[in-house]
Formats: structure tokens, C-alpha cells, sequence
């Protein structure tokens, strides 16, 4: 199941239980990145919005979001 790491989490950002097999991501600043592991290296996603709805029969991943918006690793 995705994780969403990270200090940038806000009161307002927040992951649900979507359908099914789903999770949903939602988040109203910053950009969201991934990663296959923890320690990065950290992938930036400028083209995905919120709300980003994941399929949990997908490989892990670990999410977190960035205020800034140059990627950092």
C-alpha cells in the first residue's frame, strides 16, 4: 500500500480508502513525488493532480509532497 512521507504534510492533506482496491491521495499545495524506495531516489510528478487515485494490486510505492517546485533528490 503507497505511503505518503514527508515533513510538507499538512492538516488538509489526506489518503483514503478508495474502491476497491484503490487509494486515493489528496493534497491542495506542492508537488507530489514517488519513490520504489524510502531512500529515494525521489521521482518529481508535476503532471499529477489531485486528487490521485492509486490501484493497490500495483508494485509499492512511497509518496511525499514538496512545497518547492524544483525537484530534489
Amino acid at each position: 500500500m503507497p505511503s505518503l512521507v514527508g515533513s510538507e504534510m499538512c492538516i488538509r492533506d489526506r489518503i483514503t480508502r478508495g474502491h476497491e482496491r484503490q487509494v486515493v491521495i489528496e493534497w491542495e499545495q506542492g508537488v507530489l513525488e514517488s519513490a520504489i524506495s524510502l531512500s529515494g531516489p525521489w521521482l518529481h510528478l508535476p503532471q499529477i493532480t489531485s486528487p490521485y487515485v492509486l490501484n493497490t494490486d500495483d508494485a509499492q510505492k512511497f509518496f511525499r509532497l514538496k512545497s518547492e517546485a524544483t525537484p530534489t533528490n
